[in-house]
């Protein structure tokens, strides 16, 4: 008998490792149509200083959190928002039901044996399916686990993938879902959008934000918090905000090589932030800290070439344990980010 393993398309997993390591993918609901990226997608003419190297092109870091939810079929516009009538159709998204999901973990137990399903989804803040998911286990007595992902992207595709390998060693329903929960325990995903109207319209970022972001022409990466989109560092530019996904994984990778000394519970916020300001400030050479395998997806939407640029750009600064890969946004995540979307999910693995 053996545990099969579910996602949805917000893992972003491409195809061909889905069926590589038999890993059932269940679409996510879109309507409308997003139609095909542009060409070129962001207008870097019209971004002032884009390759300059001007004091100010770099804007303080933010850790204000930004209003999320998992308010699935809001619309969202389309890539071109700017110009399009008000009333023009919009692509939306719909979650998974309850019913749809009963039906295919039932399908996955008949066909593995009754021995288990673990169910990788998208975030609950950001998807109503994961609750769907949670209503749909209960009714079959244990038989199929719900991962709390808090999470996007290729941190579900590759605890899918961690999950399934186990389950093809011959694990056990609950060995198969603890692989799957540490690959999402302490992942990091990042995001860089050209449009941010299209969050902000489909509940995944709050209209303030959205507005002092274009306000200040600031061009925030935003990062995955338990769940919720938060924003991990402002830029003035595309092209400095692409630099600064390298150095976010560098201080990521560098986190994991270096804990940083346990924090008690009741020290100072002050010295657990001095804590972590000394190991950023570490400039030890990435290869000469311990190795850490890691798997690192760049994800895009309608700018391959700044994302292959990218991609090329983490495999010189980290170290080769480290495996990168490229993959494309999927039509239910790409509703949401519009064209000239590039994402970075890091995990241990």
């Amino acid at each position: 008998m053996t545990v099969h393993v579910v996602t949805d398309s917000g893992s972003c997993l491409p195809a061909a490792l889905a069926e590589e390591y038999g890993i059932t993918v269940l679409d996510l609901h879109t309507s409308g149509g997003i139609g095909e990226p542009a060409a070129s997608p962001v207008d870097r003419g019209s971004d002032p200083a884009t390759d300059g190297d001007d004091a100010d092109s770099e804007v303080a870091d933010g850790d204000g959190g930004t209003d999320a939810s998992g308010a699935d079929g809001d619309a969202a516009a389309p890539a071109d928002a700017a110009s399009a009538p008000e009333d023009a159709e919009r692509p939306t998204t719909s979650a998974l039901g309850p019913l749809e999901l009963t039906a295919a973990y039932a399908r996955l137990l008949e066909r593995g044996g009754d021995e288990g399903v673990v169910a990788i989804h998208l975030s609950k803040e950001l998807s109503s399916t994961w609750s769907s998911a949670v209503q749909a286990a209960g009714i079959f007595d244990g038989k199929v686990t719900v991962v709390d992902t808090r999470s996007a992207g290729m941190v579900l595709g590759q605890a899918a993938i961690a999950a399934a390998t186990v389950a093809a060693d011959g694990g056990t329903l609950a060995e198969c879902t603890a692989a799957a929960q540490e690959v999402v325990d302490g992942a990091h995903v990042w995001l860089i959008v050209t449009h941010l109207d299209l969050l902000s319209r489909g509940g995944r970022l709050s209209t303030g934000q959205r507005l002092l972001s274009t306000a200040l022409a600031i061009k925030p990466i935003m990062h995955l918090s338990d769940g919720k989109l938060e924003v991990a560092a402002k830029t003035r530019t595309r092209s400095k905000a692409l630099e600064r996904l390298v150095v976010l994984a560098e201080d990521a990778y560098r986190e994991a090589a270096e804990p940083a000394p346990a924090e008690h519970q009741d020290d100072p916020p002050e010295d657990a932030r001095r804590r972590r300001r000394r190991r950023q400030e570490d400039r030890t050479p990435l290869r000469d800290l311990p190795p850490v395998p890691m798997h690192l997806a760049v994800h895009q939407f309608g700018d391959e070439e700044a994302a292959g640029h990218l991609r090329e750009q983490l495999r010189e600064a980290l170290p080769e344990c480290v495996v990168i890969s490229m993959v494309d946004i999927t039509p239910a995540i790409a509703v949401h980010t519009g064209p000239g979307a590039i994402g970075v999910t890091l995990v241990r693995g």
